[in-house]
């Protein structure tokens, strides 16, 4: 089997896991639409290169994220925002066995027993070991971080926030402005 040396996450990325290669190194398995393959680096490895790419790393990715997307626990990445790739995990991405879902690439998820059956566009499905209710409340996480930041980047002029105050500051006889309005308002 060969094993690919490095992998940029891209549109194609179902999902991707941990894997252990035949001499117990950690590596990651990589589901690309109907293509499978192993890569010599670790998924949190893959996540932060990827991000690198873009002029971004994992640390940052996810405390933007927790800013917009609030949330106590795990939160969805933005991989590549002019893509449209968001990725979020069943659990922590930092255990071996997480597996690392691209959002939108997802078709549809359906409860089985105490696990979670998710299809991908591709007519693959993989069995997860997570509630149904908990797996989609990520996934709409994800859903949400795609959908603000790839409106951020279409509008990046849209006010985000409604002026307080609409005062408008005119040169006086003097020949300065009136600053002192709204220091008035403050001590108030």
């Amino acid at each position: 089997m060969r094993i690919i040396p490095f992998y940029i996450i891209d549109k194609k990325m179902n999902m991707m896991v941990g894997e252990y290669d035949k001499n117990g190194k950690l590596c990651t398995r990589v589901m690309e639409e109907v293509l499978s393959f192993l890569v010599d680096k670790t998924p949190i490895q893959i996540l932060d290169e990827s991000l690198k790419y873009i002029n971004s790393d994992l640390r940052a990715a996810i405390a933007s994220a927790k800013t917009i997307v609030p949330s106590n626990s795990m939160v969805p990445v933005v991989i590549n925002p002019f893509h449209e790739i968001v990725v979020f995990s069943h659990k922590s991405m930092n255990n071996e066995d997480a597996i690392i879902f691209n959002e939108i690439k997802i078709y549809n998820t359906m409860a089985q027993g105490l696990k979670t059956k998710v299809v991908f566009h591709s007519g693959h499905s993989i069995l997860v070991d997570a509630l149904l209710t908990p797996f989609n409340h990520k996934r709409t996480a994800a859903a949400d971080l795609r959908k603000i930041t790839a409106s951020r980047l279409r509008f990046p002029e849209r006010i985000i926030f409604k002026p307080e105050s609409t005062h408008e500051f005119k040169k006086g006889a003097n020949g300065k402005y009136n600053f002192q309005a709204l220091e008035e308002k403050g001590e108030e």
